[in-house]
């Protein structure tokens, strides 16, 4: 049966997948990663089978998760994430909020919006991370994102838009 929409549910309990042919029955699938907190939930749009997940995970803290097939199964990120060992400003990651595929032409490249807010990229399809110095390191970074503030979980990077 092919489906002609899907809509991904991140909460703070889980995930779901519901898909559906006319928006008046769906399928389900889930719970996956119940009771773990699932900031974001996407689909590549360059492959369809692709999906990541922006979690925070009681065993794990702030990672990735990955799907190659729809969903079926799943990995975390080698390397989520995560400031370099002996970060200025003294921040660490409390949780990646936003997921952002690169162009069409840049297959397997994410970008992260995280808590504190910081912008981090991935090359090999989410597996693993590294900050974008000119943005992270930047000597006004604590002015433009003060540590105080925000939403109830913290001030957060909380979208990125890839320019076209």
């Amino acid at each position: 049966m092919t489906h002609a929409m899907q809509l991904l549910v991140g909460t703070r309990k889980g995930a779901w997948i519901y898909k559906s042919r006319d928006r008046e029955s769906w399928d389900v699938t889930g719970p996956l990663f119940l009771g773990q907190i699932i900031n974001h939930f996407v689909q590549d749009p360059r492959d369809p089978n692709v999906l990541l997940m922006a979690a925070s995970t009681g065993h794990l803290g702030p990672t990735i998760l990955r799907s190659t097939d729809g969903g079926a199964n799943w990995t975390v990120a080698k390397a989520p994430p995560a400031f370099a060992k002996g970060e200025p400003h003294g921040r660490s990651v409390d949780h990646s909020f936003w997921l952002e595929p690169g162009h069409a032409s840049e297959p397997g490249v994410w970008w992260a919006g995280t808590s504190p807010p910081a912008l981090f990229r991935s090359a090999d399809g989410g597996d693993t991370w590294e900050g974008v110095d000119g943005l992270n390191q930047h000597p006004m970074v604590m002015e433009w994102f003060p540590p105080e503030g925000g939403t109830p979980d913290g001030a957060i990077l909380n979208q990125v838009i890839v320019d076209p």
